[in-house]
């Protein structure tokens, strides 16, 4: 693709922070986004100084998984979209409890409710979800989980605006 790219004609060379171009120092920067928009909740969002003492698990969560805004739950999913394994807060969920929520059906990753962890910025904002649950809804039955109890989609909305919010504002860039 780049046989014909002539560098010699070319001013200028950014980055955009995606990890495509530039290698970064991954876990000080996920750390510190997970610390930045935690706080952002807390001090901005009016949520509750519970989540304070969550910490960056970095193993936690990988790429490739799916956090189910519905339900509050993060999947592994197989190449056919079924569910392979499921979790709510930091708790696996049991092949009785994921059939309880989902049936034996295939799910459709492209639907709104559900967001792909499919780059390492992802990383820290998904383990913020799972820790923000944890704390605030902790261990609900299958039938309280599909049921809509608790709102997780505004949770997983809040935790976005935090993330983006801390990216733009220039509180991430000037750590």
């Amino acid at each position: 693709a780049n046989r014909e790219l002539h560098m010699s004609k070319i001013k200028v060379v950014g980055f955009d922070l995606d990890y495509t171009l530039a290698v970064y120092k991954k876990r000080p920067m996920e750390l510190w986004q997970y610390n930045l928009a935690r706080d952002f909740l807390i001090q901005e969002m009016g949520y509750s100084d519970n989540i304070l003492p969550c910490n960056y698990e970095a193993d936690l969560v990988i790429r490739g998984l799916v956090i189910d805004k519905a339900y509050g739950t993060i999947l592994k999913v197989d190449d056919q979209n079924h569910i392979c394994r499921a979790m709510y807060g930091k708790r696996a969920l049991s092949g009785e409890e994921i059939a309880d929520i989902y049936g034996k059906k295939r799910i459709k990753i492209s639907d709104s409710r559900f967001y792909s962890l499919d780059t390492f910025f992802s990383i820290p904002e998904a383990c913020l979800f799972i820790d923000t649950i944890e704390c605030l809804a902790p261990s609900p039955t299958a039938s309280l989980i599909k049921n809509n109890a608790i709102d997780f989609e505004r949770i997983f909305t809040d935790i976005r605006y935090a993330m983006d919010t801390i990216h733009s504002n220039g509180s991430l860039k000037t750590v």
